[in-house]
């Protein structure tokens, strides 16, 4: 059974169900059209089917009873025929191990007025939480011992960090950004290898429970990648996110340095009184330590995390650096008024990067930076849809300087952002949708070209889970 007869199937129930001119069961009407024909209807019905069912039915085909039963001849019972091998894509060749697919869709229109230009892209919500489909599972073993497995595929297609005033699209296609394996125990904890998120990563952001992370946090997802300007003259060597720039892993993104997932070994202990204890090495070489503690009580939901991380893996950076000894601490919480919804959100990294001198310059060196930001607002429940959102924020990068910065003879620098919106929740679609404002300023001393003018973003879209 190929993937073209399942949809030619489809096609011909959908075609009757829907209304369409309906086929009898003559066999006259049961002759082969020709492939000009059958490559008409797959286009028609193509987009009808999950993507990740398309997957999952290409690899399967081979093998299931119920592909094998069916033939490009007439069927009697198109809907039985199609009910039985759409239910072969929940067949496992382990039936003792479940399989999940979830994920999340997110697209928004962002508006960008950087004092000569008003114009719009359309783009993902940044690369580390791009939309994406996960396939887990997991299966257990003996009494308190569980399996399991989880891959994460990222959608690219519209990377916000490639965004600028002269790039509108930045496709980077599909990436796997996680894929790795575990074993659990329940008193003793869980052990992860493959490609995964270190024990650190994200750590300070992810303490964020308003339902605005994604939407608006501290890394530099909307913005980095546009060149800064003063009054008319463009400067096209420098970028705002080389004045928000993290040495770890050589990325101009302001918050969450050391955020990317990595192939590693990541250990996290049990839950003991709302306290999560982990650690993780990865190649080649870095290694993080972070504790995350979550609570309820007396009418406040308190959320915090704590992390460090040492990163020597040269591979990310070397071109910058003739070492490579770069140290991220990073600190979050997050508190919230359960009555009135009240919340507020804040965090703090610090990056050290063992005086390590450039390259490319010879005389100058990776500079030691810190960061931080916060968020305030009001979570409520005014309307039968969902939850509402009202929120505000501001975020200060210091002396966060990359090599085209420090090139251009910056000394020294700040950038800070604030801004605010709205989110509200469709809690029967599981879906967000939101408005958003931003504002980029920067004070740098050195550089003729350093004190760029302000730029402004208005974002709109909307986040579905599935």
């Amino acid at each position: 059974m190929t993937i073209d007869s399942y949809i030619y199937l489809k096609y011909m129930y959908e075609s009757r169900v829907d209304g369409m001119s309906p086929r009898s069961a003559s066999s006259q009407d049961c002759e082969p059209e020709s492939r000009a024909t059958v490559e008409n209807r797959v286009k028609q019905v193509l987009w009808r089917l999950p993507a990740a069912c398309l997957v999952v039915l290409m690899m399967i085909s081979k093998n299931s009873r119920a592909a094998d039963k069916l033939s490009d001849g007439c069927f009697t019972d198109l809907e039985a025929s199609i009910s039985e091998l759409e239910a072969a894509l929940a067949k496992r060749t382990n039936p003792k191990l479940s399989v999940t697919i979830s994920g999340y869709v997110a697209k928004q229109i962002l508006f960008y007025d950087d004092g000569i230009k008003l114009d719009s892209r359309i783009s993902d919500v940044g690369a580390t939480q791009a939309s994406n489909f996960r396939i887990s599972g997991q299966s257990n073993l003996t009494s308190g011992w569980s399996a399991g497995y989880l891959m994460r595929i990222q959608d690219l297609s519209a990377d916000t960090f490639g965004l600028s005033q002269v790039t509108a699209r930045s496709n980077k296609g599909l990436n796997v950004q996680m894929s790795y394996w575990y074993l659990s125990n329940r008193d003793l904890g869980k052990l992860s290898i493959g490609r995964n998120a270190l024990a650190d990563k994200s750590a300070a952001m992810f303490t964020d429970q308003s339902g605005t992370q994604v939407v608006a946090n501290s890394v530099l997802f909307d913005g980095s990648g546009f060149f800064v300007q003063h009054g008319d003259l463009v400067n096209k060597s420098i970028r705002w996110g080389d004045i928000g720039f993290c040495y770890s892993q050589a990325r101009t993104w302001g918050g969450d340095c050391n955020g990317i997932v990595m192939n590693g070994i990541r250990y996290d202990s049990p839950s003991i009184g709302g306290l999560v204890v982990s650690g993780s090495w990865g190649e080649d070489d870095t290694w993080s330590v972070a504790g995350r503690f979550s609570n309820e009580a007396q009418g406040f939901e308190l959320s915090t995390a704590v992390a460090y991380a040492s990163n020597t893996d040269e591979s990310l950076g070397e071109r910058f650096t003739s070492s490579k000894s770069s140290e991220f601490f990073q600190a979050g919480a997050y508190i919230e008024h359960s009555a009135s919804g009240l919340f507020l959100h804040g965090l703090y990294g610090r990056e050290d990067n063992g005086n390590a001198a450039l390259l490319a310059f010879p005389g100058h060196y990776a500079p030691d930076s810190h960061h931080w930001y916060v968020k305030g607002g009001l979570r409520s429940k005014w309307i039968a849809l969902g939850h509402t959102v009202l929120f505000s924020d501001y975020g200060a990068y210091v002396d966060q300087l990359g090599p085209r910065a420090i090139k251009a003879g910056a000394i020294t620098g700040e950038l800070t952002r604030f801004g605010g919106g709205i989110v509200q929740e469709i809690d029967a679609a599981a879906m967000s949708v939101w408005l958003r404002y931003d504002e980029m300023n920067a004070d740098i001393v050195g550089g003729p070209l350093l004190n760029p003018d302000a730029i402004r973003f208005v974002h709109m879209g909307a986040l579905i889970n599935f």
